[in-house]
């Protein structure tokens, strides 16, 4: 009763997480999660303090309503009953973070659940030409969705290309860059926007082979050298988290903060096989 257990095991079944909440009790620490579980919950239970808490404000803003989690979303709707003037903006389309917890509906159930709400939809993308917004049009129609949007300026139409092998997607990017310089684009006006991973540097060095001019950004390169400089400690971080605490303690590898982070969101990253690891040993240390 004192410190609730936030997390189902029945739902993640993860190892250690009775020793990650018992820690967490015996310290006296909370996470993330467990700030917004507990303040729902005590705003439920205590009208006056509820009251006095909305009492201070006049307006709610919520951006990205679509990325929340339930519990986050309840909290949301909790006080927007309760405070004067409530803005929330999303959009369901964009819910890519339903791993955790988002919702493709969350605006949808927001709608029925306040039906007086005044809605304002925005169908002018300034982001996009017309060309790419007639892309995604036909992507939402191919799924059934209803909603269209429409661009701002026009440009070069999309294409898709659909590779079965890697080295031909190499080819085909390798061959587009390649007319475009031809056709007297600078390199300097010419992106490859990829994912971070093994691949993304394979095929810089295929460019470098095909005698194209280029430069990874400052994060992409930053990265590569952490994996470069740190890959056996990041091995033994998910595969022998024994043999990673032994590496810190005799100070085979010195971590600051940042560096810490960074490997962390490496790791989350990087395919286990790139790293020596099993799927099994990988998906269960990136779960944990």
């Amino acid at each position: 009763e004192k410190c609730p257990r936030l997390f189902k095991k029945k739902v993640y079944n993860l190892t250690g997480l009775d020793n990650y909440v018992k820690t967490k009790c015996q310290e006296g620490k909370i996470s993330f999660f467990d700030m917004i579980a507990l303040v729902h919950k005590q705003l439920k239970a205590d009208p006056d303090y509820l009251a006095a808490l909305v009492s201070r404000y006049r307006l709610l803003a919520v951006d990205e309503y679509q990325d929340l989690n339930a519990q986050e979303r309840a909290l949301v709707q909790l006080l927007a009953k309760h405070i004067e003037t409530v803005l929330i903006a999303g959009d369901d389309l964009q819910a890519i973070h339903v791993y955790r917890g988002a919702s493709t509906t969350a605006l949808e159930e927001l709608e029925e659940q306040f039906p007086d709400a005044r809605v304002i939809s925005l169908k002018q993308s300034w982001r996009l030409t017309h060309e790419n917004a007639a892309f995604v049009n036909a992507v939402l129609a191919y799924h059934d969705q209803a909603k269209r949007i429409t661009g701002t300026g026009y440009g070069p139409q999309p294409r898709v290309i659909a590779n079965k092998r890697r080295h031909s997607m190499y080819q085909r990017a390798t061959q587009t860059i390649v007319q475009l310089m031809a056709d007297g684009v600078p390199p300097a006006q010419i992106a490859v926007l990829a994912r971070f991973n093994k691949s993304t540097l394979t095929f810089a060095r295929y460019l470098e082979r095909q005698g194209i001019p280029l430069t990874l950004t400052h994060d992409h390169n930053r990265r590569y050298k952490l994996l470069l400089r740190f890959r056996r400690f990041l091995r033994a971080v998910l595969g022998d988290p024994p043999e990673a605490l032994r590496m810190l303690l005799q100070q085979e590898v010195r971590l600051d903060e940042d560096t810490a982070d960074q490997l962390t969101d490496l790791a989350a990253r990087i395919p286990g096989k790139r790293l020596g690891l099993s799927a099994e040993q990988h998906s269960t240390a990136r779960k944990i």
